[in-house]
């Protein structure tokens, strides 16, 4: 299922987590059309996580964006360049919630928000086109 953000999360094979990230998806669209920077980051990163666990097929672990990123890179799932663009302000403050150490102050802005959301848009795409090419490729 594809919303206004143009996510189509049909390629988390994973029908739970697929169903968890199609629910932050529909919450993302929403948040960001309200403007709510905070919340649309959080659920950009939350959605990103979720394609990458699921694509790394990492039942069971728990990483952080970034490991997810390494890993996702050192495997073929992605692009060096998506591990690069990720927003600084998005790595950052998604690793900071997980560490329990987040700064109440730190707050994205709305140019992060946009940005999270842009990357996470092309994330998909590309772990879809990926998808296809190693398909394709067996």
């Amino acid at each position: 299922m594809a919303t206004a953000l143009d996510l189509d999360l049909t390629i988390i094979a994973a029908p739970r987590l697929r169903a968890i990230a199609q629910d932050a998806a529909r919450r993302l669209d929403v948040v960001h059309r309200l403007r709510l920077h905070k919340a649309a980051v959080l659920l950009a990163g939350t959605i990103a996580e979720a394609v990458l666990h699921d694509a790394l097929d990492a039942d069971g672990a728990s990483l952080t964006l970034r490991e997810y990123l390494r890993t996702a890179v050192e495997r073929g799932v992605i692009q060096e360049g998506m591990r690069t663009r990720v927003p600084a302000a998005l790595r950052n403050f998604r690793q900071l919630l997980q560490r329990d150490v987040a700064d109440p102050e730190q707050v994205p802005d709305a140019r992060t928000m946009d940005a999270s959301v842009a990357w996470l848009s092309a994330l998909v795409r590309d772990v879809r086109a990926r998808m296809h090419l190693q398909a394709a490729a067996a």
